[in-house]
């Protein structure tokens, strides 16, 4: 296409008409261009910057199938703003910043890079919005173009993460709860959480925990209050607790171990300030009697079970007496003396027949009472108390039945010898 060329000399600043006859072109002595002549709607080409400055807007209308191609061969930025303020730009490497003149994580504004990543930085408030105004899926993952995952909506307000590949887990936030999902749908008892080798640490709650059958029924619950419940049942009827077993003893709660040299149950307490052991209640009634036990204890002789000790609801504990032993080894004791005489003392000590008040036989018991001890020999006699401590009064009193038993040898050794000593003198007398 040939160029029109306006010399010079023709005015000190030539310019082309339109066709009715106003000037439609100006280039001025500095060889700038201006084009029009509305001070709020033209554009001028300035020589000595490369700038065009355009004041009335562009509009492209290529031919068809022609691309609108804007280039800058310099390979600086391009710049895009408002009035004198800048508000986007393209630098140099392709990156488009809105809201920011340079690159980085976090710098305030949205970048978009060449390679696919889109940063949004926000100094305050919310730096991201993505929705949609029903249910469904709002943000998905891919990797080599395959979808792996996903964040939506479902109900209207829950929110949900998913991983949309065949067994892989997703998750549900609802109302006060968190729901497994798997495979882009809800799931039952299909979702593990953490595994063998990648277990999670701490779990801190403040409610119950309940493990579940698929009839919903509670198999194992662990109350807030710190209770082990075992096979809750429907509505919170409670059976029987299994630990090491799928079945239980005389439908009871059993805990099972198999080993050599081993203890199938152990309960420590670990305080250093008055620790207690264990303790068995029965709290719903107090039998007091020789049928019910709090403890009971078997052997297996290889045909059945064979009963070796109990304790029983009365207190009374029944075994094979034969083969009670108590520690007497010198190498545990110290200040061993013997003792003096405890003819006077077992003299004066009542042998009595008492009923308890709560006993439920009739038969008499035969004893001593304790009062009645101590004011004779008080070393058999413990003040610490028994059960509950009568209200305005003193413990109940226990007596050491062992230091009697072994008190009663001395005196019948003090009685043997007086026998003796009478048996020589009589046969002194006897004698011719």
């Amino acid at each position: 296409m040939a160029l029109t060329q306006v010399p010079i000399e023709l005015s000190s600043t030539p310019g082309i008409v339109d066709n009715s006859n106003a000037t439609a072109i100006t280039i001025d002595s500095s060889e700038n261009v201006k084009i029009g002549t509305a001070t709020d709607r033209f554009s001028n080409l300035t020589a000595s910057t490369a700038n065009l400055q355009i004041g009335g807007g562009v509009v492209f209308e290529p031919g068809s199938g022609n691309n609108v191609e804007i280039f800058n061969y310099r390979t600086t930025n391009m710049l895009f703003g408002n009035g004198a303020t800048e508000a986007m730009r393209i630098d140099a490497s392709g990156n488009l910043l809105v809201g920011k003149t340079s690159t980085g994580d976090y710098v305030t504004g949205i970048e978009m890079q060449p390679a696919g990543a889109i940063l949004s930085y926000r100094t305050g408030g919310v730096a991201s919005i993505f929705g949609r105004t029903n249910d469904g899926e709002i943000t998905r993952f891919t990797r080599n173009g395959s979808i792996v995952g996903n964040i939506g909506v479902k109900a209207s307000n829950n929110m949900v993460l998913d991983g949309v590949v065949a067994d892989h887990a997703g998750l549900e936030f609802g109302t006060h709860t968190i729901m497994p999902r798997e495979a882009g749908a809800d799931a039952d008892a299909t979702i593990n959480l953490g595994g063998a080798s990648r277990r999670f640490k701490d779990l801190y709650l403040s409610g119950d925990i309940a493990h579940l059958d698929a009839a919903d029924n509670a198999r194992l619950l662990y109350d807030k209050s710190s209770n082990l419940l075992g096979n809750a049942g429907t509505n919170g009827t409670f059976a029987t607790l299994l630990v090491g077993t799928t079945s239980s003893i005389n439908s009871t709660n059993t805990i099972q171990k198999s080993g050599s040299s081993t203890n199938a149950l152990v309960i420590n307490n670990s305080s250093s300030s008055i620790p207690y052991g264990l303790q068995m209640r029965l709290g719903a009634v107090d039998p007091n009697n020789t049928t019910s036990t709090f403890y009971e204890a078997y052997g297996y002789n290889g045909t059945a079970f064979v009963k070796r000790f109990e304790v029983r609801s009365n207190g009374g504990i029944a075994n094979y007496q034969a083969n009670d032993v108590n520690l007497s080894d010198e190498r545990v004791k110290r200040d061993i003396t013997p003792l003096s005489s405890m003819w006077d003392k077992f003299k004066a000590l009542e042998i009595v027949t008492f009923k308890y008040k709560d006993q439920t036989h009739t038969n008499d018991n035969i004893g001593v009472i304790a009062q009645q001890v101590e004011s004779v020999a008080p070393e058999f006699v413990s003040n610490d108390g028994f059960g509950e401590t009568p209200e305005g009064e003193e413990p109940l009193k226990t007596i050491y039945t062992a230091d009697l038993y072994h008190a009663a040898i001395k005196a019948l050794q003090e009685a043997m010898t007086r026998i003796e000593t009478l048996e020589a003198k009589v046969q002194q007398l006897e004698t011719p």
